[in-house]
């Protein structure tokens, strides 16, 4: 009679427990599940129950320990090898891990989530084919697992298969339509497509699910910029800082954005901002020297780059900057060093090459001019500002034939660029040259 009334007594603190793991009170459940096999130490479940508790509350040998003890008394309970495998993958111990998940699998040949946890492993290793295979597997026997159609989208968009990603996201919102996840990773796949509208839909549901959600306030500021949305935009980064007003990063982007609407002054304050909050980060130091150097303070954007350069030597960008101000304060030789640095640092760095070029332009360096803006073109082939340049040197030398092909290509890309009306002055004065000549 004593120990039925024991069994019982275990049995209600295991349901206590039960209902505090369900709510996610993990200590709570923790010590009812002690009670529980204080009193009735031979259910294998208690043990599975209390290791899970030890593995929420990060405390991965106790839960280890568990684990062992309910294999020990119950070996075919599939849950608890799913379960153990679940400590190795914490660790990263992959190799383990599928062993466990390959037993769950043997005892429960239909447990879908041992298949799915078998795939987070293959895609993490970018073994794509497996993954695919595990979790078209899980589906097979469960159709209804969410995060099964958000790893395969993930898979997916990965791969360049936009379409079938977005597909798959659809599918898991289809179940769950305030996966936040799902959502935010569809509207990463709507940008890849061109599709903006649509991305900046889903950016919109997630903010109507959390409105806080600083990365996705960011993201879809920076879409509407795109747009050309500015009031709505800056709406977004200035609840940005408000939520965040201790991270530099908030007061960053929301200045990128107001250096994209010409604002400059307001610009500017918020970098300094940025720079204030956390003195060593040398892109806020970059992102100012870019606002002075539009506004053609070469002396301050030569300080800010100076700036960045001393934090971090790597940035192309800074020596193209720094190049850029001096070449604006007439010191065009060492413009050439820091245009050259930057080069070495990216290959294929474009603005380095066409900022070297323009230098070399004005020092009538004709030959090192041409070289640059060809390497221009190389990378980029419908660059407007090196088709310009380079058609313009041709036509200084009286190199009719190429400045022609490179001025009319410059024409089909920027119809009202720079100089784009004397451009065409000159075309019209070649054409009316040749029918002349043809006439004669």
């Amino acid at each position: 009679m004593k120990m039925k009334n024991e069994i019982n007594e275990a049995e209600s603190w295991a349901e206590k427990g039960e209902n505090f793991y369900k709510t996610e009170n993990f200590s709570n459940a923790l010590e009812c599940f002690n009670t529980a096999i204080s009193l009735y130490d031979k259910n294998s479940l208690y043990f599975y129950k209390r290791g899970n508790c030890f593995f929420e509350l990060d405390n991965l040998s106790a839960a280890m320990e568990d684990y062992n003890q309910c294999i020990k008394m119950n070996p075919t309970f599939s849950f608890v090898y799913f379960k153990k495998g679940n400590l190795y993958y914490k660790n990263g111990e992959y190799p383990s891990a599928i062993k466990l998940y390959n037993e769950s699998i043997k005892l429960n040949s239909s447990f879908s989530f041992a298949y799915l946890a078998k795939a987070r492993i293959y895609a993490a290793e970018n073994n794509f084919v497996e993954a695919l295979k595990m979790i078209n597997e899980a589906l097979t026997h469960n159709n209804g697992i969410t995060e099964a159609y958000i790893i395969r989208g993930d898979l997916f968009f990965k791969a360049g298969s936009n379409e079938e990603a977005n597909l798959d996201y659809s599918r898991a919102l289809k179940i769950d339509h305030e996966n936040i996840e799902a959502l935010r990773k569809r509207a990463a796949c709507f940008i890849a497509e061109g599709d903006f509208l649509n991305a900046v839909k889903d950016y919109s549901a997630v903010l109507r699910i959390r409105p806080e959600d600083s990365d996705t306030l960011k993201s879809r500021a920076i879409l509407l910029a795109r747009f050309n949305e500015k009031e709505p935009a800056l709406d977004d980064v200035n609840k940005l800082v408000e939520y965040n007003s201790s991270d530099p990063d908030a007061y960053n982007t929301r200045g990128l954005l107001y250096f994209s609407f010409k604002e400059n002054d307001k610009a500017l304050a918020d970098f300094g901002k940025a720079i204030n909050l956390d003195p060593d980060n040398a892109v806020y130091y970059n992102n100012q020297g870019n606002v002075y150097t539009a506004l053609k303070d070469y002396l301050n954007g030569l300080k800010a780059y100076n700036e960045v350069i001393a934090r971090d030597g790597s940035i192309a960008n800074a020596y193209t900057g720094r190049a850029n101000c001096k070449a604006g304060k007439g010191y065009l030789k060492e413009a050439i060093k820091d245009y050259t640095k930057a080069i070495s640092l990216n290959q294929r760095y474009i603005s380095a090459y066409i900022g070297r070029g323009n230098v070399y332009k004005k020092l009538e360096y004709d030959k090192k001019a041409l070289e640059d803006y060809t390497l221009a073109l190389e990378i980029e082939p419908g660059s407007p500002h090196a088709l310009l340049n380079r058609g313009l040197i041709y036509k200084a030398n009286k190199q009719d034939a190429k400045a022609k092909v490179d001025l009319e290509k410059f024409l089909e890309i920027s119809p009202r660029g720079k100089l784009a009306t004397s451009v065409r002055s000159w075309l019209r004065s070649q054409e009316n040259k040749d029918q002349n000549q043809k006439k004669n």
